[in-house]
C-alpha cells in the first residue's frame, strides 16, 4: 500500500491499529442490502451465457451508481445480486427505492431483457472483519432479499424503526409474519417505491396489479406463478426421459420451446410492465377479471382467484383517474 507523503507516524499508528482490529474482528451497526435478480438461472439457460452476463453487468452498474450515490459502499457481486451496507437505514431504503426505478426504467426500455429483481433490507449489528461482514444481521437481510418478489423490497421491523428516527417521506406495507429459513418468525415489510393508489392481488398471491399515483397499471407475476411455469418444463423433462426416437427429439424441443413461448407470451400480456391507464380495458366476465392493454392479447384471471367486491372497487378507481379525477 502506498501511502501519502503527508501521513504523519501518528496517523500510520492509528491506521495499523484499526487495520488490527478489523481483522480481528469489529462489530458495528450497519444496513444491509442485497439484490438478487430474479430466476437468473432459468434466464441465463433461456438466453445463454454471453447475454446473461450482460444483464448482470447493467444490473450491477445501475445499482453501483445508486449505491454510492447514497452513501453505501458494495461489499461484494455474486453470480445473480450483489451485497451492500450503509450506516444508516434511510441511505440503504432511499438507494433501493432509486435502484427499482431505475431497473424499470430499464425494463420499460428493453423488455425483452426485464430486469426484475428482489430486494432485502435489514439494520443491526454486524461483525466486521476485512472487507466482509457476518452475522444475523446479514443472514435476515439475504433471506429477504430470496423472499421478496420481483420489483419489491422487502425489510424489517428494525429498519422500520431505526426510520423513525429521523425524517422521511418513505411508505410500506404491513405484510405480517412469515416463517423465513433458518431465521424463524419475523415481520416483515415491503418499502413502496412506486407512489401506490391502488392493489388488487389474487387469493394465492400468485398475481398484483397495481395502480400507481402517476396514473400506470403495472401486473407483478409472484414466484409461486414461475414456480409452476417452471413445474411444467419439469414435467416436459420428466416425460421426455421415458421416450425414444422422435418421440423424445419432439419433446426435447418442446422443452425447449416452452420457456421462450411462456416469455413471449407474458411480455405480450404486459407482465411485469408499466402502462398508462388510458391504454387499459377492463371487464367482468363469467365471474372472471379481463384486462386488456392496447393491442396486446387479453389478460384473463379466474374470477375464483379474486374477491368480487375487491374487483369492483380496483375498476372503480381505475376508471375514476382515467377520468381524470384523484
Amino acid at each position: 500500500m502506498i501511502l501519502p507523503a503527508t501521513v504523519g507516524f501518528a496517523n500510520l499508528t492509528s491506521l495499523a491499529l484499526d487495520h488490527i482490529v478489523v481483522r480481528m474482528g469489529e462489530q458495528i451497526e450497519a444496513c444491509i442490502l442485497f439484490s438478487d435478480i430474479r430466476d437468473f438461472t432459468e434466464y441465463t439457460a433461456k438466453r445463454g451465457d454471453q447475454q446473461a452476463f450482460d444483464l448482470l453487468q447493467t444490473h450491477n452498474a445501475i445499482a453501483e451508481t445508486r449505491i454510492r450515490a447514497c452513501g453505501g459502499q458494495v461489499l461484494k457481486t455474486y453470480g445473480d445480486g450483489m451485497m451492500a451496507r450503509f450506516d444508516h437505514s434511510i441511505q440503504a431504503v432511499a438507494a433501493a427505492r432509486d435502484i427499482q426505478q431505475d431497473f424499470n426504467t430499464h425494463t420499460q426500455h428493453y423488455p425483452d431483457e426485464p430486469l426484475l429483481v428482489g430486494m432485502g433490507l435489514h439494520h443491526g449489528q454486524v461483525i466486521q472483519e476485512e472487507s466482509d461482514l457476518f452475522g444475523h444481521t446479514v443472514n435476515l437481510a439475504k433471506r429477504l432479499s430470496d423472499e421478496a418478489l420481483s420489483s419489491q423490497i422487502l425489510t424489517s421491523r428494525a429498519t422500520i424503526d431505526d426510520l423513525s428516527s429521523v425524517k422521511h417521506s418513505f411508505q410500506w406495507r404491513d405484510l405480517g409474519e412469515r416463517d423465513l429459513k433458518g431465521i424463524g418468525k419475523e415481520r416483515l415489510y415491503e418499502v413502496l417505491w412506486r407512489a401506490e393508489v391502488a392493489r388488487l392481488t389474487t387469493k394465492d398471491e400468485s398475481l398484483h396489479l397495481v395502480l400507481t399515483s402517476d396514473n400506470n397499471l403495472v401486473i407483478e407475476l409472484s414466484k409461486g406463478m414461475q414456480a409452476e411455469l417452471d413445474r411444467v418444463q419439469e414435467e416436459l423433462k420428466a416425460e421426455r426421459v421415458k421416450h425414444t426416437g422422435l418421440a423424445r427429439w419432439f419433446l426435447r424441443r418442446m422443452e425447449t420451446l416452452v420457456p421462450h413461448v411462456i416469455d413471449w407470451a407474458l411480455l405480450r400480456a404486459g407482465v411485469g410492465l408499466e402502462h398508462g391507464i388510458h391504454q387499459v380495458q377492463m371487464s367482468v366476465k363469467e365471474g372472471d377479471l379481463n384486462i386488456r392493454i392496447g393491442n396486446r392479447p387479453t389478460f384473463k384471471i379466474q374470477g375464483m382467484k379474486l374477491d368480487p367486491e375487491e374487483v369492483r372497487q380496483f375498476m372503480h378507481k381505475v376508471e375514476t383517474r382515467r377520468r381524470g379525477k384523484p
